[in-house]
């Protein structure tokens, strides 16, 4: 494991040191509010792609794949369905929910509208996938990257990286007999018990 590794996601390295260089290419150009806007950037960039330490709940069957906020609760005649919104502050590392295959059923390239636009729905980046005992859906917003899974088809454990989420609507369909320990408004990290 390299030393920025620890800090920092492999999926945000490109990015900060883009944006890094940038802003000293500008710099040596006089341009110095273009410059100062770059590094502004670069250390947001830094604390949006940050490898943050995740507390193992180890008895856990059913852990939140993503940090956020849950927004809603609801539920059909299979599943209960919880919606979490996730900002470009929060944890961006995405986890495998639970142990078993993970199996990518829904992907949809697409644009990064706002989510309070109409047609965002539509026309977002979406991707779906599924374990045993629940189905998760991911909804990009403004400023995600591209939608992608480091293991597809395979076997994972639970707590095991599969991706980088940074912004957007996280949709979990959890199986109707699983109770859950979840309330409208409340924040989760990434890796919190769900079940």
């Amino acid at each position: 494991m390299c030393f920025v590794d620890k800090y920092i996601l492999k999926e945000g390295q490109r990015v900060i040191l883009s944006l890094f260089v940038v802003a000293i290419i500008l710099h040596l150009l006089h341009l110095e509010f273009l410059s100062a806007l770059f590094l502004l950037i670069f250390f947001l960039s830094l604390y949006i792609f940050r490898n943050q330490k995740i507390d193992i709940n180890q008895d856990a069957k059913i852990i939140s794949p993503i940090s956020g906020v849950v927004h809603a609760i609801d539920f059909d005649e299979k599943y209960k369905i919880i919606y979490i919104n996730t900002s470009l502050f929060d944890n961006s590392i995405l986890l495998a929910p639970q142990t078993g295959e993970l199996k990518l059923t829904y992907l949809k390239r697409g644009i990064n509208l706002p989510l309070n636009e109409k047609k965002s729905k539509k026309l977002n980046e979406k991707l779906i996938f599924e374990q045993k005992d629940i189905k998760v859906e991911l909804l990009s917003s403004t400023a995600t990257n591209n939608l992608a899974l480091n293991f597809i088809d395979e076997n994972v454990n639970i707590f095991t990286k599969i991706g980088v989420f940074t912004q957007g609507e996280v949709i979990l369909f959890i199986n109707k007999e699983i109770e859950l320990s979840l309330q409208i408004g409340q924040k989760i990290e990434v890796g919190t018990k769900i079940a």
